[in-house]
């Protein structure tokens, strides 16, 4: 049939080095007892399952368990158990989790999301093209060289993330709520990460950068908009910037007016709010070399 007819290619000299990096990651992970299991979305020989969600729900696969997708595309999961579940890719976008759901699923999620999850898990070498949420998670769960345009992690007590960013089409956004503690270790965020809600962050050898403001596009528009900060945090939540040389936090650029006077404001590098009744406090990072302003054209501009 056509499905036993797939064959996977031989792995590039990069794909070996990610395989064995998995390796060394899954050697970490796993416990004696655990069951390993092959997902891929093309089933053939050695195959277990068709789409992750079908291993979640199988009775067959416990906590604790490992999860081995093959390059595809997936519909998006909700997983209870603390799964290790790694992409055996040669790189995070070769499995890809999608918008969609299963063929004749009742569950209805706006992102793939570890829900609920009270034992340790580890998510690695996969990309999410809705975002991904973890939330209500007692265990520890670390994600691994994850890539995906949104990170909401909710009311989880040790969420370790490295190696993650946005996709090579969409850039990051991070927001960490309700009492979280989260480590970031060289990652890379391009719309900002926002804290909120008395939740405790650690930041080491990564870059973020507050999302840049739109420039002037039409005649009924007065300024640029300004750039967003770095890093929002509110609600009595704590930041830690180790302050390694890896590190970088930094406002988004001010959108382009139709001149310098109309021009929008560069974003801080940090918002400190307590509360809407209270006054903000911002920290400025400091101010990059920005590009030459951009030609308007005269026929554009407003009269």
């Amino acid at each position: 049939s056509s499905s036993l007819a797939k064959i996977h290619p031989p792995p590039t000299v990069e794909g070996m080095k990610k395989l064995l990096s998995l390796c060394i990651a899954l050697a970490l992970a796993a416990t004696a007892s655990a069951d390993t299991f092959i997902v891929d979305s093309i089933p053939g020989p050695f195959t277990d399952f068709e789409h992750v969600q079908e291993a979640v729900d199988s009775p067959l696969v416990s906590s604790g368990d490992v999860l081995l997708v093959r390059p595809g595309i997936y519909p998006r999961f909700s997983s209870p158990k603390g799964l290790t579940i790694l992409g055996i890719g040669a790189n995070p976008s070769e499995v890809r989790f999608t918008k969609d759901l299963p063929d004749g699923s009742p569950v209805q999620l706006s992102h793939s999301v570890f829900l609920q999850c009270n034992e340790n898990g580890l998510l690695g070498n996969v990309q999410f093209s809705d975002g991904l949420q973890v939330s209500q998670c007692q265990g520890t769960l670390r994600l691994l060289e994850v890539e995906a345009d949104s990170f909401d992690i909710l009311n989880c007590r040790d969420v370790r993330v490295e190696n993650s960013g946005g996709t090579m089409s969409e850039e990051a956004e991070v927001w960490v709520a309700n009492q979280s503690n989260v480590d970031f270790l060289a990652c890379n965020f391009e719309r900002g990460m926002n804290v909120h809600n008395q939740s405790r962050v650690r930041v080491a050898q990564t870059q973020i950068r507050g999302e840049d403001g739109d420039d002037v596009q039409f005649a009924f528009q007065c300024c640029g908009e300004g750039g967003e900060p770095g890093i929002n945090m509110s609600g009595g939540s704590l930041v830690h910037l180790v302050g390694t040389s890896g590190d970088i936090v930094q406002g988004g650029r001010g959108g382009w007016g139709w001149d310098s006077a109309s021009d929008g404001l560069g974003g801080p590098a940090i918002r400190v709010a307590e509360s809407a009744a209270r006054a903000a406090i911002w920290l400025a990072g400091s101010i990059p070399s920005l590009p030459s302003r951009p030609p308007i054209s005269r026929a554009s501009q407003p009269t």
